[in-house]
């Protein structure tokens, strides 16, 4: 038998820039992927309501529910392949898809282009002619493995213009949470790792670390076991790094080895809020995971 071993180890290096992180967002995320939305005044995010139905990030009518709200919204992802490499792939197999289950009219009505920011942008497609009589509009933000999108869905036209600005303003709420993950290699890893050794014997750095260790130690001994449930192929050793910056919120997390369990086990944290800290820097967190053998 195996028990687990954790230790927390405070990192520090010398970085100066702190970006700001909304807080009231949703998250979607999984093996490749994981992004953001904001709900607004009108479409209220609830990351409940849809879970029976697959669905973890949803949105609807404020004073209404999943259930009854005439406009909603939700986000998914659909991963690139050979046949569903481009937002336009994507759009026209759902046309296709619709008119196989009985929507003979159902096509695209309308398409543009919105910029998120200087580097991404979502390309948006507007669906009519379901036999149900629904207006239906896409957002779909193309990333390198990945197609991230947001669904709005209203039951007759004059919701879908009236509630159409805040769809647009979700999309453009979007935020590619995924990009904090940072492949090095094992040698950058270890670099890093001695560089940032170096700071180790300030008092204050030594205090944050014990308080980051008893906020977060038990969560992270969970998340841990959830990550590792019903695998047998468990590496002896796993280590990340997480950069956490002034304000308390993550900016990067490092990993040069087992990607996927580095991948589940961080996502309950990347909108964590940690202790802020007062120096102009940003603390490396290091988590070092190791196994001994119990004697039967």
């Amino acid at each position: 038998m195996k028990n687990l071993f954790i230790s927390f180890i405070i990192l520090i290096c010398l970085l100066s820039k702190v970006t700001a992180r909304q807080i009231n967002v949703g998250m979607l995320y999984g093996l490749g992927h994981a992004f953001c939305f904001s709900g607004t005044e009108n479409l209220v995010l609830d990351n409940e309501a849809g879970v029976s139905e697959g669905l973890q990030m949803v949105f609807y009518l404020k004073d209404s529910s999943w259930k009854k709200s005439t406009t909603i919204a939700y986000s998914s992802n659909q991963p690139k392949s050979d046949d569903k490499n481009k937002p336009i792939d994507i759009a026209k197999s759902v046309v296709e898809n619709f008119k196989n289950k009985g929507s003979a009219d159902y096509h695209i009505s309308f398409r543009t282009n919105i910029d998120i920011d200087d580097s991404t942008a979502a390309e948006i497609f507007h669906f009519t002619g379901d036999k149900w009589g629904n207006y239906e509009a896409v957002a779909y933000i193309e990333e390198d493995n990945c197609v991230n999108f947001l669904v709005y869905n209203s039951k007759n036209k004059k919701d879908f213009q009236k509630y159409y600005k805040d769809f647009i303003k979700i999309v453009k709420s979007y935020f590619n949470i995924y990009s904090m993950f940072r492949f090095i290699s094992k040698a950058d890893f270890k670099e890093k790792k001695e560089e940032a050794d170096k700071s180790l014997e300030s008092e204050y750095y030594k205090n944050y670390e014990s308080k980051v260790t008893s906020l977060v130690g038990q969560s992270m001994a969970n998340q841990l076991r959830i990550c590792f449930a019903g695998t047998d192929n468990k590496p002896d050793s796993v280590e990340i790094f997480f950069r956490i910056q002034q304000n308390g919120y993550l900016s990067a997390i490092y990993l040069y080895d087992n990607k996927e369990f580095c991948e589940c086990f961080s996502w309950p944290f990347m909108l964590y809020k940690f202790p802020e800290h007062n120096e102009n820097l940003y603390f490396l967190f290091n988590l070092s995971i190791k196994y001994k053998e119990d004697e039967e």
